[in-house]
């Protein structure tokens, strides 16, 4: 943010702006929500100029974006002309062919670099595919590399330590919400199963921000123990414990 300041130059008889950035402190919420609004303004600009490449250049489509055009068209009975046409001259209709930032992590994302550059801590993201990715099975094992199975958690998103950290940002109420909760409650119990199994040092955090969790913050605390927490990123503390290597590593390839 940039704020302007006069002061009067008595050698130059006139009055000068001085422009002064200030830092501007946000809550996590404001910080995850500017995140979203920002990536889906990019996703926005880039579906408009993919879509002005293609028809200046011919430089073909994805095949997930020419599905969507191909089937608005057939929804709503246009020709694929008016369709670009209307992507390039209307925001409005280009918005309905761009990625949303909710499927990008977006905000699991925002939540990590407010951990690290709000809140100071030495978080590390973790990848969300591939043999470096962490999943917990159900059965209370660490599944390192896997893809997602009915009895796996989603790949968890951070580590800070011996912590293993799950985000998750949710705001206002509904079925779609509790969607999105219902894999932090997934993480929760994979975790309480882990717990059970394994006596060593790892702690288990889902750090859960928005404010579906603030009115529902009761059904995930009742998972609440020394190694199981639940926290938001402006409560979360990293303790300091040595790391121990877990019980059991299976590797999926």
């Amino acid at each position: 943010m940039e704020n302007k300041y006069y002061i009067w130059c008595r050698h130059e008889n006139c009055l000068k702006t001085i422009p002064v950035k200030e830092k501007v402190i946000m809550n996590v919420n404001q910080y995850v929500e500017k995140a979203i609004v920002e990536k889906d303004r990019t996703n926005l600009e880039k579906t408009r100029r993919v879509t002005m490449e293609h028809l200046e250049n011919g430089t073909p489509l994805v095949p997930k974006f020419e599905e969507k055009i191909r089937n608005f068209c057939l929804h709503y009975n246009l020709v694929r002309g008016q369709v670009i046409a209307s992507i390039l001259s209307d925001v409005v209709a280009a918005s309905k062919f761009s990625k949303t930032a909710s499927r990008q992590r977006t905000a699991e994302k925002a939540q990590i670099r407010y951990l690290q550059k709000i809140r100071n801590l030495n978080v590390k993201a973790l990848p969300s595919s591939g043999l470096d990715s962490i999943r917990i099975s159900f059965d209370g094992e660490l599944i390192y590399g896997g893809p997602k199975t009915l009895n796996t958690t989603k790949t968890i998103d951070a580590e800070c330590g011996n912590d293993f950290i799950f985000c998750k940002y949710t705001n206002g109420s509904g079925g779609a919400q509790d969607n999105q909760a219902s894999d932090a409650v997934r993480f929760l119990d994979a975790a309480r199963a882990y717990v059970a199994n394994h006596d060593d040092r790892f702690r288990f955090v889902a750090i859960l921000d928005g404010t579906y969790y603030e009115r529902h913050r009761g059904v995930f605390e009742s998972f609440v123990s020394d190694r199981i927490l639940v926290e938001t990123s402006d409560t979360y503390r990293r303790g300091a414990r040595k790391t121990k290597t877990p019980s059991t590593k299976v590797l999926v390839r």
